[in-house]
């Protein structure tokens, strides 16, 4: 019998010929083996950079029999559709997905799914998947927040937060309920399964090779070397251009303008931001804050990754010197050097993308 190329994939990704295949998907002795990745955040844990890659390396992807939903890079789309209910004609428009491409493991990216109170859909969703794998890595909540916080300044999707000051924006940190970490996982275990959570930590020093290669060892790519790279994306802005930035009404513009404004803030800041210190938050308030999550931390060490201690990189020393969000004082170095650099970026901007 000659076989397709389905069945070909089939044999390299299960390391043997499949028993039966039909119209793409692979019966294993009788049992459809559909397989789910559910990558859902924590947001500022290298997910953009993650998501990029993925998309990038859709070939050898495929290869090893997984697809991306829908093809697209993040999965805004699908994910909301299931948390409105209509998880069912998901399933089955991401089942056609893999059956007509020969695959059995479908990706979903979206790092905004930790926002979500209630996984009940999402998990009904995931159990329709005769194997799932959840995915969530965890940041140190003091950098978190801080990543966060210029995060919110450079896109401004909500004006409450994208033009507040630091100290304003650290008093409504409990609306951040996600990073309450032995709350998060212990929310996903009861909507996935314990077996089935896959948690790591953002560290360096707990993400050998870095957090791309860290993901894709959960999926079962234990080497990377010779696809496409992973490339630096969704950077945070420095603290003088952030500070610039936070001043400005980007809010009211349109996405494809905002993100326009957006490369014009990240283009400047190549140029002219200062790289010094990436922190923010004055120490005792960062100690502070570290409290408030210990218990929290330590209990998810000990629940799900049988240890004492969640993160293993100390506080920064109190004497680590602070990024400073302040603009030039004077009006004439604000201007040359901020505002017409600025303005003459966003010109490069349009006359690039149109």
């Amino acid at each position: 019998m000659k076989k397709c190329a389905k069945w070909r994939r089939a044999e390299r990704t299960i390391g043997f010929a499949p028993a039966i295949a039909i119209t793409g998907t692979i019966i294993l002795f009788g049992n459809i083996l559909l397989r789910l990745v559910l990558h859902v955040g924590v947001q500022r844990t290298a997910t953009s950079a993650i998501q990029s890659f993925l998309h990038a390396n859709q070939g050898r992807l495929l290869d090893r029999g997984m697809i991306l939903a829908d093809g697209m890079r993040r999965h805004s789309a699908p994910v909301h559709k299931i948390f409105r209910g209509d998880g069912a004609a998901v399933y089955e428009d991401m089942r056609g997905q893999l059956e007509n491409q020969g695959a059995h493991t479908l990706i979903l990216s979206e790092e905004d799914i930790v926002i979500r109170k209630s996984m009940t859909k999402l998990g009904r969703f995931a159990s329709r998947f005769d194997e799932v794998k959840v995915i969530v890595a965890l940041r140190r909540q003091d950098l978190w927040l801080e990543s966060w916080y210029l995060q919110h300044i450079k896109w401004q999707w909500k004006a409450r937060f994208a033009h507040a000051t630091l100290p304003e924006f650290l008093k409504a940190r409990r609306e951040f309920f996600w990073i309450d970490y032995c709350k998060l996982l212990d929310g996903l275990s009861a909507a996935f399964g314990r077996e089935n959570l896959r948690p790591l930590v953002f560290e360096s020093g707990q993400m050998p090779g870095g957090p791309v290669a860290a993901f894709c060892r959960q999926i079962g790519i234990d080497g990377i070397f010779g696809w496409n790279p992973p490339l630096r994306r969704n950077q945070s802005l420095s603290p003088r251009i952030a500070e610039f930035v936070r001043r400005l009404p980007l809010h009211e513009a349109p996405a494809p303008l905002r993100a326009k404004l957006e490369a014009a803030a990240m283009n400047l800041d190549e140029k002219i931001g200062a790289k010094g210190s990436a922190l923010l938050i004055p120490h005792e308030e960062r100690y502070a804050i570290m409290r408030e999550y210990e218990k929290s931390n330590s209990k998810a060490a000990a629940r799900y990754f049988g240890r004492d201690q969640l993160f293993a990189e100390p506080l920064p020393a109190p004497d680590a010197p602070l990024g400073a969000m302040t603009l030039p004082q004077e009006t004439d170095e604000l201007m040359s050097s901020i505002v017409a650099g600025f303005v003459s970026e966003l010109i490069a901007t349009y006359a690039k993308k149109g």
